[in-house]
């Protein structure tokens, strides 16, 4: 009996960390997101300055629910006197404390050979315990190494779409020529596809939301933001013959909104500020001819993703003044 629970119990486990660590579903295994959810709630109650560590410790506290799951599963399935765990040359069986040794060094080492089975059923559930864990662990390091892959490449996109401008009047500015805007889109075309990767990889990294920038470069939701308003103005209030294109614009609007569909659910804010006058952002850039910039609810709801993000990241100040002229 005990070793049908630790058995199962095991596979919850590994159930759980190959559908977090091998997303294909885009969706984690509930250890995971128990985890992640109730990291969440404490990050918001501690001052900004502790929370900027709120990412690493989740992400830790996630790798030892499984390791301890692991563990304690087959440390239940080691108990089953069936099993017949014994100190090496005697008959006597082992109480809960060594039973754990056992399961430990099953799962990360091949022990010492003091202790030992005494039975086929034993050596069995011992050598499936060490496949389990060293496919585990294997899983573990892997997911590790991945999301600090994404991590760098979400810093590395920030980083991008704030050299293009720190507001949208900036963006605007450095974009036009004097005849016409269409010299970013290449650069435009390039962050869609890398804002496009990093949506993916915050579906397939959920925590990877809650590694929090240090510095106002990293930080995505006010440079998306600048970065959205600006492309509003160039592609639906410049003038058509010197505009954005609107392939360009509709693969940056959408890999924004892949971006914020990516996220795990914020707290609700407020609207964000109007954003920066287009007549205004126009004529600082010296572009004389203006169309009416008509603000739709797909434009509202976009400002209002990107906002909540600066918030959360803890840039809703930055934010704030990005939309300032």
């Amino acid at each position: 009996m005990l070793i049908a629970l630790g058995a199962t119990l095991a596979l919850f486990v590994l159930r759980d960390a190959i559908r977090t660590t091998i997303n294909l579903s885009e969706k984690t295994g509930p250890i995971a997101s128990s985890v992640l959810r109730l990291g969440r709630r404490v990050a918001r109650i501690l001052p900004r300055r502790l929370t900027r560590t709120a990412g690493l410790a989740m992400t830790i506290a996630v790798v030892v629910s499984w390791t301890l799951g692991l563990w304690a599963a087959w440390t239940i399935a080691l108990l089953d006197p069936a099993v017949g765990v014994v100190v090496t040359g005697q008959d006597t069986p082992l109480g809960l404390l060594d039973t754990l040794y056992v399961a430990g060094f099953s799962i990360f080492t091949l022990g010492t050979g003091d202790l030992s089975t005494t039975n086929t059923l034993g050596r069995l559930v011992t050598v499936v315990a060490s496949g389990t864990g060293l496919f585990t662990v294997t899983l573990e390091v892997t997911y590790l190494l991945s999301l600090t892959s994404a991590a760098a490449h979400e810093r590395s996109t920030a980083r991008q779409t704030y050299a293009l401008g720190h507001d949208a009047a900036q963006i605007v500015s450095r974009a036009y020529d004097g005849t016409t805007f269409r010299q970013a889109e290449p650069l435009l075309q390039q962050l869609a596809r890398d804002l496009s990767t990093l949506a993916e990889q915050h579906r397939t990294f959920p925590v990877l939301h809650d590694v929090l920038p240090s510095r106002r470069e990293l930080a995505l939701g006010p440079s998306l933001l600048a970065l959205s308003d600006a492309l509003d103005v160039m592609h639906l209030a410049a003038p058509v013959e010197c505009a954005v294109n609107r392939l360009t614009y509709q693969q940056v609007t959408e890999a924004i909104d892949g971006v914020l569909a990516g996220l795990p659910p914020g707290p609700q804010l407020s609207d964000p500020p109007p954003a920066p006058d287009a007549d205004t952002l126009l004529r600082q850039a010296g572009c004389e001819q203006r169309r009416e910039l008509l603000v739709d609810e797909a434009i509202a709801t976009r400002r209002r993703g990107v906002y909540g993000l600066a918030a959360e990241e803890g840039w809703r100040s930055a934010a704030d003044e990005a939309l300032r002229v």
